[in-house]
């Protein structure tokens, strides 16, 4: 339905993200212009259900609830109305744009068929609807004083973000600080134990399940040395054709300690085992997908897109993205010297099923058989390079964590 609008969905992405802005997207059918209802899509009703703002799956048919709409033009804002409801005849959530009596603006006037509409929230919760086709308007984003612009370079302050901001700068100042090995998670395992944070598999982020906090490793020109945690999240194993075992059986190989094992990345592309993932167009889901039997290639897991993006969201609401340097004391152990922070919130969800299908979001397996039979496996890790992070998380700051005033 977006490939069907007037302007690329692709550059409105990339316009909000210069503001660290997520919006979610409609295209305006003959319908919509004739009567002002809109289909509530799946990517509409997960945008506002992520914000607290109103959950479809809690409403019964029937069911309307308004909430408060601004109407972006080029030189106001219009206060109107948004009609969130379910029809008691048919199972399509729907949008209805209100308009005050006596109004000079409507929906038709505003928009027309085949435009692109982007609806978008502060982050008190405040929805504002905008015409991206309508040229004047769009553009005013740039211009400094315009509605837009007030709009979208609009940030509410955050406390707790900057007491972790400030537990950060602390750390910084204390130099390099040893820790008790130098596998690839010490890091992260050190920073969070200087952070008091207990080591955990939690689907909430890290502090008060409102802020995470991912150390890795940086060189000095700070340039990150690996790709990050974003999540772990299993196969869905009610759609998956095999389990974790029989692909380790398949595809796996004799590794170190003479285990039986499977430990690889990943991607859009085959590895050298020829695993890759693809996201069929037709289908929310992602799948990993092994060799190929005659014409069509073998499906090993599938994951439900929409869960992942749900994991995305649990885990990151606002992240600090810390970069160390690191050096070695001994054969054992490694200093690290925490120097940058990256913040970051509400990831842009609607980006991870294409970042997947691009190669720029992995997944990281590792499973192993030892030779007395017993299994291990260390679960299934999304990741996504640093170079990259900004097609997912619009940044919002880059702290130099030396410098920074605490």
């Amino acid at each position: 339905m977006l490939s069907s609008s007037d302007f690329p969905i692709d550059q409105a992405i990339v316009a909000f993200a210069e503001f660290g802005v997520e919006a979610t997207y409609v295209v305006m059918t003959e319908n919509a212009v004739e009567k002002g209802i809109i289909d509530a899509t799946r990517q509409v009703r997960t945008f506002l259900r992520a914000r607290d703002i109103h959950d479809y799956g809690l409403q019964l048919q029937g069911e309307h609830r308004r909430i408060d709409l601004g109407v972006v033009l080029d030189d106001s804002v219009v206060p109107t109305k948004i009609n969130l409801y379910k029809p008691p005849s048919k199972p399509d959530p729907r949008l209805w744009v209100l308009v005050n009596r006596g109004a000079a603006w409507s929906l038709p006037k505003y928009a027309g068929s085949g435009n692109l509409l982007a609806i978008f929230a502060l982050p008190e919760g405040q929805l504002y609807l905008v015409n991206v086709s309508d040229e004047t308007t769009f553009a005013s984003r740039h211009v400094i004083g315009s509605p837009l612009h007030s709009l979208l370079t609009h940030k509410k302050s955050d406390e707790k973000a900057a007491r972790v901001l400030a537990q950060l700068c602390e750390i910084s100042r204390r130099g390099f600080i040893e820790s008790a090995g130098n596998a690839p998670n010490s890091v992260g395992v050190l920073l969070e134990a200087l952070l008091s944070i207990e080591r955990n598999n939690r689907k909430t982020p890290d502090i008060d399940e409102e802020i995470e906090v991912k150390g890795s490793r940086i060189s000095r020109t700070g340039r990150h040395s690996s790709k990050v945690v974003l999540f772990g999240e299993k196969p869905d194993w009610t759609i998956s054709p095999m389990r974790a075992a029989d692909v380790l059986n398949k595809y796996g190989y004799v590794g170190k300690g003479a285990h039986w094992r499977l430990a690889n990345t990943q991607s859009a592309t085959p590895n050298s085992q020829g695993m890759f993932l693809r996201v069929p167009d037709s289908e929310r889901v992602v799948e990993l997908v092994g060799r190929r039997l005659g014409s069509h290639a073998e499906v090993l897991f599938r994951w439900d897109l929409e869960v992942l993006e749900e994991r995305l969201l649990e885990k990151h609401p606002k992240t600090y993205w810390v970069g160390a340097i690191s050096r070695r004391t001994n054969v054992l152990n490694e200093e690290f010297h925490y120097v940058k922070a990256q913040f970051t919130r509400d990831p842009m969800v609607a980006n991870l099923g294409p970042l997947i299908q691009a190669g720029k979001v992995v997944l990281e397996l590792s499973f192993k058989r030892t030779i007395t039979g017993g299994e291990s496996n260390h679960g299934f890790n999304w990741r996504m390079d640093a170079v990259n992070r900004h097609l997912l998380f619009p940044p919002l700051i880059v702290h130099d964590l030396l410098l920074e005033e605490a």
